[in-house]
């Protein structure tokens, strides 16, 4: 590590520096008492390797988006042709640049470029005071029910009733896609022993709306309540006898929205 003296390193005909520096090599003959000759100076330099990467993106249909390569002082390949720093391609499909710097040190950076998912809107459930927006196509997307707020998850807890609007967009904000939709706090079971929690079926956030019926049955569709929907309450008889521990099915009907069915439970 030195001209003179110093500390030695390695010894044999081969020595593998791992940091850039000036290096001494001397030599001696084998099996005589000589002094070795003067030292040689290498100098080690280490030329910084351009970085590869990969990158994954979405392209809007009818759109076009830019690829770029990354600042330096860079010769650039592309698979394209190309040979700027920046593309810009407006079809999915794999792209690819070979990044060279001036010592001819090079790597290779790799982009996937997708369609985008396409946002659109299944189904929308209530369930309890929580709201799910399923989409209608596989994807990421994120969800509103407001148009402003957006999340990932497509859940929405301790949601009041009332009328509300689900919004369903891509991540790259290519289109947003919404619904108008009545969303009405059903209870999943009824408890009617008197103690004045869950004895009764009732709905909330219905009196939002301008006119809605419901109707309960049975297992076997026998109607046992019927009624407007503002103000309907069920408190798990007929004709005046109770009935007994099971499921019932209730059929929603509010005017300008689909009809609203599922099934709750009545526990004694």
């Amino acid at each position: 590590d030195r001209a003179t003296g110093g500390t030695k390193l390695d010894t044999g005909s081969s020595f593998w520096p791992t940091t850039a520096g000036t290096y001494y090599a001397e030599a001696t003959k084998t099996g005589y008492n000589c002094q070795p000759g003067p030292r040689t100076a290498v100098n080690f330099t280490v030329f910084p390797t351009p970085q590869g990467f990969d990158e994954s993106r979405q392209l809007c249909y009818g759109s076009q988006i830019q690829l770029d390569a990354g600042q330096g002082n860079f010769t650039y390949k592309w698979n394209s042709g190309a040979t700027t720093r920046h593309i810009d391609i407006d079809q999915p499909g794999n792209y690819s640049v070979i990044v060279t710097n001036t010592s001819g040190c090079s790597a290779t950076r790799s982009f996937e470029i997708l369609p985008v998912d396409i946002a659109g809107i299944g189904d929308i459930t209530s369930e309890g005071a929580t709201v799910i927006i399923e989409p209608a196509n596989s994807g990421d997307f994120e969800y509103s029910l407001d148009g402003n707020n957006f999340q990932r998850s497509n859940i929405f807890k301790g949601i009041p009733g009332g009328i509300y609007t689900a919004y369903i967009r891509d991540l790259v904000g290519c289109s947003t896609v919404s619904e108008e939709f009545p969303h009405v706090v059903l209870p999943k079971f009824i408890t009617p022993n008197g103690d004045g929690i869950n004895d009764r079926f009732e709905l909330k956030g219905v009196e939002y709306f301008g006119s809605s019926e419901v109707m309960i049955f049975d297992r076997y569709g026998k109607l046992l309540a019927a009624g407007e929907g503002a103000g309907f309450s069920w408190d798990g008889t007929f004709n005046g006898r109770e009935l007994p521990s099971e499921d019932y099915w209730y059929h929603i009907n509010i005017e300008g929205f689909e009809p609203q069915k599922g099934h709750f439970t009545l526990k004694r």
